[in-house]
């Protein structure tokens, strides 16, 4: 067998529950600090000196090849499975292993970060006695409990001890039956740094640590020059008379015009538009999205292709676009805005999360 390790990631969760994000995009490909969040765990992988992956999903995976592809740009080897029964975490990688050469495999949840040493968590699982190694975190109360972070290292040996059909989960199938069988399971306890994706809150609070850390140097940004706090791509056109407060990330191609303010935590997406004298704050702007003169946000998520019109003023607002998601497409006008109340289901409601949903409608 390969000595080096594979990995699995594990994109079958799509759905936000309920939260506007749904409007938005799916869960894998949430930009954070401009770029897909599947991107940063495979950057994460390779950095590990992981070269080969592959993307178990549940019926979207092409949705996700678009944006990925197959990972040369990456500089690894990037494949795709779709489950066409639910066979759970454990069988998932079972499955998408099979006839894999590899003596260990890595095996990642797509909304969370991996910001902690993985190599280093290979080296220890190969060092040791343990057919699987669970990465885990400390209780706040308890340093004796552990909670999972969503990274594992499998020895295939691991593998032998799951069923071929059925749903087989890690932790409350597959560790037991180890256990039974006198396999070792170990624990690498990490420093916390695993932040998880799941809703509103969860969202605004992991891209303002990314582009925290982008500001510091600590966050790969390639094609970004450092301007004070702000980073900025090569391609993107910044106004000399608009001003950039706090940690703010300028995607490419995106342009900030005359006496525009963007006050940070923020991050500008690729193509991204914020006009004269609008002021932007605390928020993100997806790829291709408006900021018209004049407008204001403040806490606001502006998805793909959507538009805040001119003079227009919202805070704590998810703003989607009622038009197919392109490339190429061209932004609607915002028009007769719809608001819907939602609210991010990530742990106890915190009114203070609250968000409402407006939707850009195409204008005639």
């Amino acid at each position: 067998m390969s000595n080096k390790p594979v990995a699995v990631i594990l994109a079958g969760v799509h759905d936000w529950g309920a939260c506007p994000l749904n409007r938005a995009c799916i869960k894998p490909l949430a930009p954070i600090a401009n770029r897909p969040i599947m991107e940063t765990v495979l950057l994460r992988l390779h950095d590990a000196g992981v070269s080969q992956a592959i993307i178990c999903s549940n019926g979207l995976s092409a949705l996700i090849r678009d944006t990925i592809g197959d990972g040369s740009a990456l500089d690894m080897q990037v494949s795709y499975r779709d489950d066409t029964m639910p066979r759970g975490p454990a069988g998932c990688v079972k499955d998408a292993t099979e006839g894999i050469d590899a003596d260990d495999v890595v095996v990642v949840e797509s909304s969370i970060i991996p910001f902690f040493d993985l190599k280093e968590m290979i080296d220890a699982h190969r060092s040791g006695r343990a057919v699987l190694t669970v990465a885990s975190k400390t209780s706040s109360t308890s340093d004796e409990v552990h909670s999972p972070v969503g990274v594992y290292v499998f020895s295939k040996k691991a593998l032998d001890h799951v069923g071929p059909d059925g749903f087989q989960d890690i932790k409350e199938s597959l560790i037991p039956t180890l256990h039974r069988a006198g396999e070792r399971a170990d624990v690498y306890r990490t420093d916390g740094q695993a932040p998880r994706l799941t809703g509103i809150a969860s969202y605004f609070a992991l891209n303002d640590w990314a582009l925290k850390r982008a500001a510091m140097g600590a966050w790969d940004a390639d094609g970004y020059y450092a301007e004070g706090t702000a980073m900025i791509h090569l391609s993107a056109r910044v106004s000399s008379n608009a001003k950039l407060l706090g940690p703010v990330m300028v995607g490419p191609n995106a342009v900030i015009e005359d006496h525009a303010i963007v006050v940070g935590p923020t991050s500008v997406g690729e193509y991204a538009i914020v006009e004269a004298g609008a002021v932007v704050s605390r928020s993100s702007l997806w790829a291709r999205s408006i900021v018209e003169a004049g407008a204001q946000v403040d806490r606001c998520l502006v998805a793909e292709d959507a538009v805040v019109s001119d003079a227009e003023r919202h805070t704590r607002m998810v703003c989607v676009a009622e038009i197919p998601n392109s490339k190429n497409a061209t932004p609607a006008k915002a028009d007769n805005p719809i608001a819907t109340a939602a609210q991010d289901v990530a742990g106890p409601h915190d009114p203070s999360e609250s968000m409402a949903v407006q939707a850009n409608k195409p204008t005639d």
